[in-house]
């Protein structure tokens, strides 16, 4: 009767932590080599990036180094999306360092990468839309942070004692910022805040001491109780036109050292060679101008090209392409804009640039020899104010001088319709890329690059 008993007891207590004690379900090493466990999510069909055993701390520093988090896992003949970064997953990894993830990915859980203080680099994609409390809290050598602009509102403690961080861009969508989301960024000096902000939790930007200017375009958010730092008397306050007097009446709002009224828009010039490159301190919206905006997405070293994706909504310190007739163009302030992918580096005062600094050499837009490009620039030039650069690695860059370009959007120009019919191959010395600079060995639907060529294959 006592073995039954213990018999029964033993299946009782098995079903309630299951067979498996660990915390993760399954573990699998990506194509670098690094082992990352997972969890199932969503009754089984995806997976969860999670740390290694019952406990956050079973395993210190589990996660080390690069970690490219793949987007899906194929396990025991299944595959399965990896859709969510678990609650604690990387909590206190010291040495991890870079974290790449997947456009799968749509949420990051709370305490996800909670004191990483040696990470430097996190990639996330405009895929996720939620980020967990204290997600980041304490990594205190990140020097920049992507807000992807499907998130919707910042929660407690996110960013809390990233030390490191100079500049904070909100995207367009953000409604709300949590408490203390930003406190102890100390090195922070510009925060820009978008129209669709409503409130502004209590102390969100406590203690960011070094802080001399917020540019907010939203008509007037809630103010939570000491959101700014103390010293926000030496703060400039940047407001949307028309809405100085509202700040200036507003309790908090009306602490800052001086409340500036932001034009409507700004005046662009393209020269006689239709292009050049451009930075605002604004957001910027190109939509309905015939000035083009640009940024540069991608660099293939194979072919020397950079590409250009065509934008409409810019946040401040953009570097931009600008093409269109010669001319003045007034463009109108935008909301707060959209992040996007860009290599471009702007600057909005006179800046002095090297050719080579550290392992990338630096290049301006120009005109040489009747040929527009990127080309290197002199050690001790002085880029002017409002203009862009673009900085690549040395060790990519092709044995010509120059690095041209093409823009995503103009399939107009130099195209030739080809039916699907119509072979091309290796053989024939044609050189064929897609829209993302990558070497293809043969064509495919839709837009490909031959021998610098576009062609679209129906």
């Amino acid at each position: 009767m006592k073995r039954q008993n213990l018999t029964l007891l033993l299946t009782v207590f098995l079903s309630m932590v299951g067979a498996n004690t660990f915390a993760h379900d399954i573990e699998v090493e990506n194509n670098d080599g690094v082992t990352i466990y997972y969890n199932y999510s969503n009754d089984g069909t995806e997976l969860a990036v999670t740390f290694r055993g019952t406990s956050v701390f079973d395993y210190s520093d589990e996660y080390t180094g690069n970690v490219v988090i793949p987007e899906e896992v194929t396990y025991m003949n299944t595959t399965r999306k990896v859709t969510s970064i678990y609650q604690c997953a990387f909590y206190d990894c010291d040495g991890l360092t870079s974290v790449t993830i997947p456009n799968s990915v749509t949420s990051i859980g709370k305490s996800a990468f909670y004191n990483c203080n040696g990470l430097t680099s996190v990639t996330i994609p405009n895929s996720v839309t939620s980020i967990g409390k204290s997600a980041f809290y304490a990594c205190n050598h990140l020097p920049s942070i992507n807000i992807p602009s499907g998130v919707t509102s910042l929660s407690d403690n996110v960013f809390e004692g990233c030390n490191l961080l100079t500049s904070i861009i909100i995207p367009n969508g953000v409604t709300s910022i949590g408490y203390q989301a930003f406190l102890g960024c100390w090195r922070i000096t510009s925060i820009t805040i978008p129209n669709s902000l409503t409130s502004i939790g209590i102390e969100a930007f406590k203690n960011c001491s070094s802080l001399t200017s917020v540019t907010i375009y939203s008509s007037l958010p809630s103010y939570g109780g000491y959101s700014f730092p103390g010293n926000r008397t030496e703060v400039t306050l940047y407001v949307p036109a028309g809405r100085k007097s509202a700040y200036e009446s507003a309790s908090g709002w009306s602490d800052f050292k001086e409340i500036v009224e932001m034009p409507s828009e700004v005046g662009i010039t393209i020269g006689e060679a239709g292009i050049g490159t451009y930075c605002s301190e604004y957001s910027l919206d190109f939509t309905g101008s015939d000035a083009k905006a640009y940024v540069v997405s991608s660099f293939d070293s194979g072919s020397g090209q950079v590409t250009m994706n065509r934008v409409y909504k810019t946040t401040p310190n953009t570097g931009l392409v600008i093409k269109g007739s010669t001319g003045n163009y007034d463009i109108s302030l935008g909301d707060g804009g959209s992040t996007a992918s860009n290599m471009l580096v702007g600057v909005t005062e006179n800046t002095v640039l090297n050719k080579v600094v550290g392992d990338y050499t630096n290049y301006i837009l120009a005109k040489k020899g009747g040929e527009a490009g990127f080309y290197a620039v002199s050690n001790g030039s002085t880029l002017k104010a409002n203009k862009a650069y673009l900085p690549l690695k040395t060790a990519d860059l092709p044995a010509g001088a120059r690095i041209a370009f093409f823009f995503d959007d103009e399939e107009t120009t130099d195209i030739k319709a080809v039916e699907e019919q119509q072979i091309f191959n290796v053989q024939d010395d044609v050189i064929i890329y897609n829209l993302n600079g990558q070497r293809m060995t043969s064509l495919q639907k839709g837009l490909n690059i031959i021998n610098g060529k576009k062609v679209i294959i129906k």
